[in-house]
């Protein structure tokens, strides 16, 4: 998920702008923008909330699995 998050926020903050501005790009692809800014905000939010879930749950995964931190 981190790679789609980064991606989505690369086009939509620093490669659309540009080739818009240098005009490889017509201006309608400004709209693409906010699409792609809700999906990489979002999975970026989606991401911290799993991480904050794994941590909270490792010691679940010590319990079920106990010779793997032996």
């Amino acid at each position: 998920m981190a790679p789609a998050a980064a991606v989505s926020l690369l086009v939509a903050h620093a490669i659309i702008p540009s080739a818009v501005d240098s005009h490889h790009l017509s201006r309608k692809w400004v709209i693409i923008r906010a699409p792609l800014y809700l999906f990489g905000f979002g999975t970026l939010f989606l991401e911290i909330i799993l991480f904050i879930y794994a941590f909270a749950n490792m010691t679940f995964l010590s319990e079920f699995y106990p010779r793997f931190w032996q």
